[in-house]
């Protein structure tokens, strides 16, 4: 018979040992967008590869125009912006900086206007013939799935060839990057249809714009981001444009407007833990020693 000293450390072990998956469980998140997110509609993966690189995310976006010679990355805005906030932006791109702006939703057109630039996010269903996802459940093609052909050679736009989107707006003003081909509608109605009244043309999805002395970019759609898009078979192009988004000196991030960064609870906290590889080294040394004794106990 094992005695009741042994049972009851046994059964702290098991315990310590279950805690394992709820401590992972309460270090993600179901919200679209956030970095916490690691289903499909999540961007754990992209920022997972960020985080690697030493990217800096930007809570307080007064302290950016101290990072001279960097990109601030402003992915699926969807709060207003203070006045301190949009002028922080400002000295930020005119002195020199790049902006990358992702939204699907027109709330980054407050950041277009505040920084004095004349390109604009239009919200609408932006659908084109030329799709790349065919919903095999319903038997009908996703005209939201658009490609987008590159239009013209920039840092980010280098040996890319074509974009895929997914669900994205359209944009107006600036130089344009990518665009969709002339078999594009915007679908008002959302029956996946050409309508009479939704007339077929090109639309531009990816531009650039000097500001100052600063370079803006604005793209229709983050989702673009998410882990679904990254892991979608066949996307080198995308891939390689990601590579190029990610690929700078000095890399920020917004989190304090953007989407990336809903979270709730102990969740930023537990998962900086869980990021830390002393935090992971001495959770593997605890259970392995714990393992170990049990082991040399012969209670395993």
């Amino acid at each position: 018979m094992i005695p009741i000293r042994k049972i009851v450390l046994l059964a702290v072990v098991l315990a310590a040992l279950s805690c394992i998956p709820l401590y992972l469980h309460l270090t993600t998140s179901t919200a679209e967008f956030s970095r916490y997110n690691t289903q499909w509609n999540g961007t754990s993966l992209f920022f997972g590869d960020l985080e690697e690189r030493g990217a800096v995310m930007v809570t307080d976006l007064a302290g950016i125009p101290s990072y001279p010679d960097s990109r601030l990355l402003l992915l699926a805005p969807d709060r207003a912006f203070s006045a301190g906030d949009l002028g922080a932006i400002r000295s930020y791109v005119t002195g020199g900086n790049t902006l990358l702006l992702a939204d699907d939703t027109g709330t980054g057109n407050q950041v277009l206007e505040g920084i004095g630039a004349r390109t604009r996010i239009l919200p609408g269903n932006l659908s084109s013939l030329d799709f790349y996802l065919w919903d095999t459940q319903s038997g009908r093609y996703q005209p939201s799935s658009v490609i987008a052909s590159v239009t013209r050679e920039d840092l980010l736009t280098s040996k890319v060839e074509v974009i895929l989107l997914n669900k994205p707006a359209a944009v107006e003003g600036g130089e344009v990057l990518a665009e969709t081909s002339l078999m594009s509608w915007m679908d008002t109605n959302g029956d996946r249809r050409i309508n009479p009244d939704e007339p077929l043309g090109t639309y531009s999805v990816f531009a650039r714009e000097r500001v100052g002395d600063g370079t803006l970019y604005v793209l229709s759609d983050p989702s673009i981001f998410t882990n679904g898009m990254v892991q979608l078979p066949g996307l080198e192009n995308n891939t390689l444009f990601l590579e190029h988004v990610k690929d700078a000196p000095v890399l920020l991030v917004d989190q304090s407007h953007s989407r990336t960064g809903e979270a709730g609870g102990l969740i930023p906290l537990l998962a900086a833990a869980r990021s830390t590889k002393v935090m992971e080294l001495l959770m593997v040394a605890i259970v392995s020693i714990l393992i170990a004794y049990l082991f040399h106990r012969r209670i395993l």
